[in-house]
């Protein structure tokens, strides 16, 4: 569905951010975003020895935590 392409959109999107900033930098973060629809981002980070282990989530439909419509990426960042 479109709200489905939407959300990986999003996540894409903030997996990209975080390979782009300092690695010092990367901590979780979320914002509300959307379109027609209204998208909850929620990007967890788990640092480990020299790797950060980042998930993005992106729920809507509602845009709540609880929310049965989810998209979830993942992604491990090595210390530069």
């Amino acid at each position: 569905s479109k709200s489905t392409t939407t959300a990986t959109t999003l996540a894409q999107d903030k997996l990209e951010y975080f390979k782009k900033i300092d690695y010092s930098s990367i901590a979780g973060t979320s914002l509300l975003t959307g379109t027609s629809t209204v998208y909850y981002l929620v990007a967890d980070v788990v640092t480990s020895t020299n790797t950060k282990t980042i998930t993005v989530d992106v729920y809507w439909n509602p845009a709540t935590l609880t929310s049965s419509h989810k998209v979830q990426l993942k992604t491990i960042r090595a210390e530069d």
